[in-house]
């Protein structure tokens, strides 16, 4: 029933998200006065983070041992443990469902569950819902004393009276460009994981040819961990990797004498 693809990088805190600093800035300002939506919408392309943006809102909305005005989850009660436990969420309290794998039965259920103030539900992918779901899912939405948070990567295939419902809450998330993932993530990583590189050119090729899509790029130092000759990333390991750069720049070069 429940959904959840754990990754040992996944960050567990706001200010460890790559990127989108706008949105991060009103969350964290939200979560700092206790006002975190109890309806909204995070949107954007895969490998922006709003699966992982979701689950940090859950945790903190569940969360127990922060301070007055602190932004962040405390990071050690039972509850916002829960929701990011390694493997399945174990507070009570939170589910999570791709969008997919709903039924008219499991809404039932959720709209019964939502009553109670302190569920949290995390709809993944809300654009694949059956069409026949819609309306009943409008009823749970308006309905609901909990909080329910949907991530999406397609926002104009979902319904308008839905869109109309989170306008105040609907937060457009981009992959984070190379040089902030490099800056903010990479150069950190090799350094705590010991690998050696030959510059920060290195790791922006790393990050472009990944697509600056985290998920990848966040496995990516245990795999040089493992396949390259004693820690060091190399260029002859990028190319290996992912093609040598004068294959990439030869059609270019061509194309630019034709013209």
């Amino acid at each position: 029933m429940t959904i959840w693809n754990s990754n040992g990088h996944r960050p567990t805190r706001f200010d460890q998200i790559i990127g989108n600093a706008e949105v991060k800035r009103r969350l964290m300002e939200a979560a700092s006065n206790g006002r975190l939506p109890r309806v909204s919408l995070l949107h954007g392309p895969t490998g922006s983070g709003k699966t992982t943006l979701a689950r940090i809102m859950a945790r903190k909305i569940a969360c127990t041992g922060a301070l007055l005005g602190q932004a962040e989850p405390c990071g050690n009660c039972v509850t916002c443990n829960g929701v990011f436990d390694e493997f399945t969420p174990t507070y009570e309290y939170y589910v999570e469902w791709d969008a997919a794998m709903l039924t008219a039965d499991n809404l039932l259920a959720l709209r019964s569950d939502l009553l109670e103030p302190n569920y949290i539900l995390v709809i993944d992918e809300f654009q694949d819902i059956h069409p026949a779901l819609m309306k009943q899912l409008r009823k749970v939405i308006e309905a609901a004393v909990g909080t329910i948070i949907m991530t999406t990567t397609h926002e104009h295939e979902i319904d308008d009276a839905i869109m109309n419902r989170v306008r105040l809450y609907n937060y457009a998330l981009e992959r984070p460009t190379a040089s902030e993932i490099v800056d903010d993530f990479l150069i950190r990583e090799f350094a705590q994981s010991g690998i050696r590189h030959e510059g920060r050119n290195q790791l922006l090729r790393v990050a472009e040819c990944l697509n600056c899509e985290m998920r990848p790029i966040a496995q990516f130092a245990k795999q040089v961990l493992a396949e390259s000759k004693d820690g060091v990333l190399t260029d002859e390991y990028l190319d290996l990797r992912f093609g040598s750069r004068d294959q990439v720049l030869m059609p270019i070069a061509r194309r630019s004498r034709m013209v």
